[in-house]
């Protein structure tokens, strides 16, 4: 009977055992699932952050780019402005010469159109302050030239230099002649043609090879 019992009580502590042991390998196998888990989301969040990284090393790489290409771009245009500042200055100083070269030329036109005037008003000046035999010659060349193409306003002036054939410096030696406009141009006779290659001191007769009274009359008819 006694050993009945203590079978039975032996039974009982190795099914208690059984039980803790069970227990225990439920609950190590439960941890270690835990732990597995939670590996695997650190190991997924390196992956997020992993990649998040190389993200933002793209991004910083391309706004790099771009920065830099953005200041090539500023350069460029700061190079840009400084010639275009440069090119204004040029083309004001030019502007300055062009304006005081025309002040000059029409000063000296109205001297000479007053000389002109003075010759015609008093011819017998001349005794009292004689000139050289030349200047006399072409003061007389120039009386005759504006009785043949008539006189004009020199600050209504056109551009003589459309008119083929005639360059900055013949335009410049026309105008100290009295001659500003292709009215004038167009009235140019064998006389006058003579009188002002002589005074130009042309030995090329540019006026009727480039056919100067054709084209002023050209230039008359589209005003």
């Amino acid at each position: 009977m006694e050993t009945l019992f203590e079978n039975i009580h032996l039974i009982e502590a190795l099914l208690i055992l059984g039980a803790s042991l069970l227990c225990f390998l439920i609950g190590f196998i439960l941890a270690a699932l835990w732990k597995n888990s939670k590996i695997k989301a650190i190991e997924k969040e390196k992956t997020e952050l992993e990649q998040e990284t190389a993200s933002a090393k793209r991004l910083q790489l391309q706004y790099k780019s771009e920065i830099q290409n953005k200041n090539k771009e500023i350069k460029s245009a700061k190079n840009e402005l400084i010639e275009l500042q440069n090119d204004f200055q040029l083309m004001k100083s030019d502007l300055s010469k062009m304006k005081s070269a025309n002040a000059k030329l029409i000063d000296d036109n109205i001297e000479k159109e007053k000389q002109i005037k003075e010759i015609v008003k008093n011819p017998s000046a001349n005794s009292d302050a004689p000139l050289h035999k030349k200047q006399q010659s072409n003061a007389e060349k120039l009386l005759r030239i504006t009785a043949l193409l008539g006189e004009a306003d020199s600050t209504k002036r056109q551009d003589l230099k459309k008119i083929i054939g005639i360059s900055d410096g013949i335009e410049n030696k026309l105008n100290s002649f009295g001659i500003f406009n292709y009215r004038q141009i167009s009235r140019i006779n064998e006389e006058s043609k003579d009188l002002l290659l002589e005074l130009m001191n042309l030995s090329f007769d540019k006026i009727s090879s480039n056919n100067w009274v054709g084209q002023a009359i050209e230039m008359l008819a589209k005003d």
